[in-house]
């Protein structure tokens, strides 16, 4: 049987991977894989989130914003990106926030697509964020 982490315990672990990845200290590129994991988990799971736990949430997201280039040259090298997820997503989509295809605003949570209107980021259940 699978143990459920607790949400506390999935932003933590995406913050010491996310960490790590900047720092250079990831064992294998395929750990930046496993960041996406972290972070689609989180999202849908986003509703039920504490305010506090939402608050480390966009602490952790700004870190990885902040340094998406670093965490880009690591995921390119065994993730294959145009996923078929939607662009609310962005951290699938790190390609475009690099080259400014996309851009994200955290504390409003949408986003951009370059020369397109703000899309409100859709959380599980459909409701809005």
């Amino acid at each position: 049987m699978t143990k459920v982490r607790s949400n506390e315990q999935l932003i933590k672990n995406y913050r010491l991977e996310v960490q790590d990845c900047i720092e250079g200290d990831l064992l294998s590129p395929f750990d930046t894989i496993h960041i996406l994991t972290l972070r689609d988990e989180l999202e849908k799971r986003y509703c039920d989130l504490t305010a506090e736990e939402k608050k480390n949430l966009l602490v952790v997201d700004l870190k990885l914003l902040k340094n998406a280039e670093v965490f880009y040259s690591e995921l390119r090298r065994v993730y294959k990106f145009g996923a078929d997820k939607p662009l609310e997503n962005w951290w699938v989509h790190i390609d475009k926030v690099v080259s400014g295809d996309l851009v994200v605003d955290l504390g409003k949570r949408k986003v951009r697509n370059s020369g397109k209107k703000m899309a409100v980021i859709r959380v599980e259940g459909g409701g809005w964020a």
